[in-house]
């Protein structure tokens, strides 16, 4: 099981950022009044009792897989450096905890404000956890640096600067200096916020995939 685990664990990361992803496509089919365009994921926590049943399983278990692969993430860079190897696992779980599970225990605000102590825990734990992942894919870059690995360094500069951008016009309405210039769609920002986030840790489960085959090959 350990040596399996240290094998195939980072697929688990694969495997929650894809469910991830889909996971408001699937559930737009019970919840016809969701807009992709204009409403969070989050939302669905406050649909049907049905949506919002599949929705608060769905986000526990993605937490759990979260957590679960950031030991083998950990185990994919300690090598290069154990230090930034540690916070990148950490990041990993923090984000697990905070956006997927805090996410299904405890529900958003209808109105985009938080006033009970429910609601002030879900955005709390969401934003802890955006700041998590966001913090992983600077100290991805880190690693892949220490390793040389020049092009992975740029791609996934550009990716954290486009989830950046987007990340800054999700967060315009929150923004007291910004508030006035708040734009439309933030579930599209939302969107493509994500997508960009979460764009280097596939590249990284790809990367390491690659290297395991290699790997395997020079020792054939």
């Amino acid at each position: 099981m350990k040596r399996a685990y240290q094998r195939y664990g980072i697929y688990l990361l694969e495997l929650a950022i894809i469910s991830e992803i889909i996971l408001p496509f699937v559930l737009a089919f019970m919840y016809p009044e969701f807009d992709h365009i204009t409403m969070l994921i989050s939302e669905f926590g406050n649909a049907n009792e049905q949506t919002k049943l599949i929705f608060r399983a769905w986000m526990f278990i993605n937490g759990g897989l979260f957590i679960a692969s950031s030991y083998a993430v950990y185990r994919r860079f300690y090598l290069s450096n154990s230090f930034y190897s540690l916070i990148l696992s950490l990041s990993i779980a923090v984000f697990g905890v905070g956006d997927c599970i805090l996410t299904s225990l405890f529900e958003t605000s209808a109105t985009g404000n938080a006033h009970t102590l429910s609601e002030k825990i879900h955005d709390m734990g969401s934003a802890v956890g955006f700041a998590a992942l966001l913090i992983g894919v600077v100290v991805l870059i880190k690693l892949y640096h220490i390793e040389k690995q020049k092009l992975l360094v740029s791609i996934i500069g550009v990716c954290l600067f486009f989830s950046l951008f987007f990340m800054l016009l999700y967060s315009m309405k929150r923004i007291p200096i910004l508030k006035a210039y708040d734009l439309p769609y933030r579930g599209l920002w939302q969107r493509l916020n994500l997508i960009f986030m979460y764009l280097p840790y596939l590249i990284m489960v790809f990367e390491s995939n690659l290297n395991r085959m290699k790997r395997g090959n020079c020792n054939e």
